[in-house]
């Protein structure tokens, strides 16, 4: 999964992305494997999910809530972070991750990795930015496919 990591601009002023970055311009400060154990709701008149962080609702609530336990995990970074420009002035940081569900909920994977700051590159519906992204595998140092 493409993920964003951080949005920087490329001005006289810029602090090289440092200001509101997630990490260092490299890699991604997490340990893999890393486990996000959030539980999930989906509301449906918005068709979003969401992440149950704190409720202290009681269990029939919550089910009423559609809120279940939810599990992803995060198993590596591959190629570590790149860099995507997407005009003369702005970038985004990108990085390809692999993820594994450990339960199957609905926007599972998009919900869990926007709520700890990693959107989908392209995922408006969850934070990622709606953006043109045509990158050779060979950009994250991955071999390409032979088709």
């Amino acid at each position: 999964v493409l993920v964003k990591t951080t949005t920087t601009t490329t001005t006289s002023d810029n602090d090289g992305g440092r200001n509101g970055s997630i990490g260092d311009d490299t890699s991604i400060p997490l340990k893999f494997p890393y486990v996000i154990d959030i539980p999930l709701g989906f509301d449906k008149q918005t068709c979003l999910a969401f992440a149950a962080i704190s409720t202290n609702k009681d269990n029939d609530d919550e089910k009423e809530r559609g809120i279940r336990q939810s599990k992803t995990v995060i198993t590596r970074c591959i190629g570590g972070v790149q860099d995507i420009m997407l005009d003369n002035t702005n970038r985004i940081k990108t990085a390809i991750l692999e993820i594994k569900p450990e339960t199957g909920r609905k926007h599972q994977i998009r919900c869990h990795l926007a709520h700890i700051g990693y959107p989908i590159v392209n995922d408006v519906r969850y934070g990622g930015d709606d953006v043109v992204v045509n990158l050779s595998p060979s950009a994250f140092g991955l071999p390409n496919p032979s088709c």
